[in-house]
Formats: structure tokens, sequence, C-alpha cells
């Protein structure tokens, strides 16, 4: 019985809210919203870059440092 009266309710309201002129009104999309950003984004992306390499090289350092050490002992 709920069931049927959920259903009854949701069919009211789905051609209710289909059928009526509805007053919203969305915005269109600016792309110079995000065009800002994008020099932003491309310095994070090359200092990331930079930092993960640095990195990179610094684990390898220290991975040639313990072979040595093992090696010498």
């Amino acid at each position: 019985m709920r069931l049927a009266v959920f259903a009854v309710i949701m069919f009211i309201a789905i051609n209710f809210l289909s059928n009526s002129k509805s007053s919203l009104n969305i915005p269109t999309f600016d792309p110079k919203v995000l065009g800002t950003f994008s020099p932003q984004i491309e310095n994070g992306q090359k200092w990331l870059e930079i930092e993960l390499n640095k990195l990179k090289l610094q684990a390898l350092d220290q991975a040639f440092e313990k072979v040595k050490s093992s090696i010498i002992k």
C-alpha cells in the first residue's frame, strides 16, 4: 500500500516538474573564469616534476651509498 502511494506521488511530482515552466535561470559558463588559473596550474605541474626528479636523485644517491657502505664493510 505504501509503495503504491509512493509511486503515485512520484508520478505526480515528475509530471508536474516536467510540465511546469521553471523560472530557473542557469547562467552560461564563462571560459575566462578558469583562464587565469592555467599558468598557475602549469607552474604547479613544473614544480612538482622538478621536486619528483630531485627525490628520485636523492633516492638513487642513498641507494648507491648503501651499496658502497656494504661493499666496503
